[in-house]
């Protein structure tokens, strides 16, 4: 990725990252090639989240895994006090890591301007279960929610746990009414052979 011109890699996040081994952020290095400065991105044994769903479906569970993920790196940037900001939410450039599971998201140093989850959320809309009511319903509420200047992802995952509580709750629910009209039925069989 090439760094702009106008960027002085001698600043304080530049420095955080050459020094510490961030859990949750790419590590890279900073080259000069052809008289630009590039930053060089090692994703190893990782696969973009993009690669992850190519040929499944995503459910609400993996939303509430992939959020809980992020919230831990950002808390992790916190401690090192480096801005969400820089944080690329982009599922091409968020990575799962093939052994561990762990999530892994591309830090560019010189960016300061508001997140932009627009491409996470077109990525839920596309890849969700359209069969789990509630797996779209959390997406067109991630999709309408992360534009608003008072988003946060703290709160977009409560949202998200209440919405698994209630798919859960419902489930739970239909398998007891199933159990209860099957014991019905049994009940009527017996005393019709009685």
């Amino acid at each position: 990725i090439e760094i702009p011109e106008n960027v002085d890699t001698n600043q304080y996040t530049f420095k955080m990252l050459r020094k510490n081994k961030i859990e949750g952020i790419l590590s890279c290095k900073e080259r000069m090639e052809d008289g630009k400065s590039y930053l060089y991105v090692d994703i190893g044994n990782k696969k973009s989240i993009i690669q992850e769903y190519e040929e499944k479906e995503l459910q609400l569970e993996d939303m509430i895994v992939i959020f809980q993920k992020l919230i831990l790196i950002l808390e992790e940037l916190r401690k090192y006090l480096l801005g969400e900001s820089m944080v690329v939410m982009n599922p091409g450039y968020i990575f799962k890591d093939i052994e561990t599971d762990d999530l892994y998201v591309l830090l560019l140093p010189w960016e300061t301007k508001n997140r932009n989850f627009r491409d996470l959320a077109e990525f839920f809309l596309e890849k969700i279960n359209h069969k789990d009511e509630n797996g779209v319903n959390a997406a067109y509420l991630f999709y309408r929610q992360q534009n608003q200047p008072q988003f946060s992802v703290y709160q977009f995952l409560s949202i998200l746990e209440k919405e698994s509580i209630l798919k859960r709750q419902k489930t739970k629910n239909t398998v007891t009414v199933q159990t209860r009209n099957a014991d019905v039925l049994e009940e009527t069989e017996k005393n019709k052979n009685q």
